[in-house]
């Protein structure tokens, strides 16, 4: 029963993901060949964390699905992409266990919600009644390239950015009973070891011999010796190469069986990512491991001609542990601002983040004359983690200021664990009527609620309507939230 198309998207099929031309095989540039579709992932903050914007709607607005079930980071609605890094290459999963994917830019079917941007969904390969599989390499290496400008233009000069880059993997599928049950299984693994060029202005001797709080001098001691002059003497450039590495392993396995009117298909995908990126100060490296799991269990029964149902379950799971090494070993447990001029470190601090989504699908279609009528629910659990902690830090209006150790102001962050929890509910009903061959009309109604998050988050125990610190008795009045449940109204 093939799904009509009301609404206005882009549907790529495998021979468009295969053909077209991928740099470092990361499929989500495909994204942006829609009109309205900003899938630049250096445009926004969010973007560079695998989000994308559909008509100017932010990233957040965005709903994505792997065969059904849900995709999104937790708590971004972006791809399984390095938070904070430039991101994965292979991404979510390797290209070439991909279908085909849709991304749907305007008024979206009532069976999709949570979303006021786009709805990205994509499907997963399967196997058939022939084996099929492919092997392959990718090399990329810095004895092919040129070194740039500001390299050659330095006292000493910069040598090429290293790059060492290799992307290897395959697939395999076929079957394990003829027209009954078949399997497919992915890997891909990418191997990065590269530099990139980094430029800045930094501490000179002459301004480390100034300052007044040995503390400070310290600080400053670990930027970057200078290997340029600037105007001011106390203030030098430095050019040099910072390291970048990452290490990512995507695997993918997928069984299809067909028992009567039931087809079933289990899917499980885990994607392991190890990187770090050397800062400005050369002793620091921020890591970003992160590990994502994401796995569906599908029964699609057909009892009859016109009538098919589609039962999920689905996990999406995300854990994440962001760090520096300036945070455990800088001698200060600090970093200094010197504003317009820069800062000692580019950050010190710990993050350790895990979001997990529980879902559960269910859609009936029913072709009953010239109606396709469709009928569903689609509910979450999302239990999350999060421990953030990061080090002091003290701005400088001027030089002045900093040799005589006078703030403009300090930052100090509270972090600790949280536990939140939150849950989604939502049903809908639609109605495509073919009024004519060339005209159809679609109509439905959906009902979304989200549950307000309970846990400790800046609040006293982990009741969400439960009362106001010092406020008396548990009316409606003295409430942290109210439960509203009625359907969004304007006046």
């Amino acid at each position: 029963m093939k799904e009509p198309r009301e609404s206005i998207g882009t549907e790529v099929e495998p021979q468009k993901i295969n053909n077209l031309p991928l740099n470092q095989r990361n499929f989500f540039p495909l994204i942006g060949l829609q009109p309205g579709v900003n899938a630049n992932s250096g445009s926004t903050t969010l973007n560079g964390r695998g989000g994308f914007e559909v008509n100017g709607a932010p990233g957040l607005a965005n709903n994505i699905l792997i065969d059904g079930v849900d995709t999104t980071f937790g708590e971004s609605n972006s791809l399984g992409s390095a938070i904070g890094g430039t991101g994965s290459n292979i991404n979510t999963m390797s290209v070439d266990a991909i279908d085909e994917f849709r991304t749907t830019s305007g008024v979206p079917s009532a069976q999709y919600g949570r979303a006021s941007g786009g709805i990205l969904t994509m499907t997963t390969k399967s196997g058939s009644n022939r084996f099929h599989g492919n092997l392959f390499e990718y090399i990329r290496n810095d004895a092919f390239d040129a070194n740039t400008w500001n390299n050659k233009h330095v006292a000493s000069v910069v040598p090429i950015p290293k790059l060492r880059y290799n992307d290897f993997g395959g697939n395999v599928g076929g079957p394990i009973l003829h027209d009954k049950a078949f399997f497919f299984f992915n890997f891909e693994g990418d191997r990065q070891n590269s530099s990139q060029t980094t430029t800045g202005d930094t501490a000179t001797a002459a301004l480390i011999g100034s300052v007044s709080n040995p503390a400070i001098a310290t600080e400053l001691s670990l930027m970057p010796k200078p290997n340029s002059t600037t105007s001011n003497p106390l203030i030098g450039f430095y050019t040099g190469n910072r390291s970048i590495t990452l290490n990512e392993k995507v695997y993918l396995g997928r069984l299809d069986w067909n028992v009567k009117s039931h087809h079933l298909m289990v899917r499980y995908n885990y994607n392991d990512q190890a990187h770090e990126i050397q800062q400005f100060r050369a002793d620091d490296f921020q890591g970003f491991p992160l590990t994502s799991q994401n796995a569906a269990i599908e029964d699609v029964w057909t009892p009859s001609a016109n009538l098919v149902n589609e039962f999920r379950l689905g996990l999406n799971r995300n854990i994440l542990n962001r760090n520096t090494t300036g945070y455990s070993t800088d001698p200060t447990q600090s970093w200094v601002i010197l504003t317009g001029f820069f800062s000692s470190d580019t950050t010190q601090s710990l993050l350790s983040f895990q979001s997990t989504t529980y879902g559960l699908v269910d859609n009936l279609t029913w072709l009953h004359g010239k109606h396709t009528l469709r009928f569903g629910t689609d509910d979450r659990l999302d239990p999350s983690r999060r421990t953030q902690f990061t080090s002091p830090r003290s701005t400088y209006a001027s030089i002045a200021d900093l040799q005589t150790d006078t703030p403009q102001s300090l930052a100090v962050s509270f972090g600790g664990p949280k536990h939140l929890i939150s849950s989604q509910w939502a049903g809908y009903a639609e109605d495509s009527y073919r009024m004519t061959p060339q005209l159809t009309a679609t109509y439905g109604a959906r009902y979304d609620y989200f549950a307000p998050m309970s846990g400790g988050y800046n609040i006293s125990g982990d009741d969400p309507f439960g009362t106001l610190p010092g406020c008396g008795g548990n009316t409606p009045r003295n409430r942290i939230q109210v439960p509203d449940r009625k359907p969004y109204r304007q006046s």
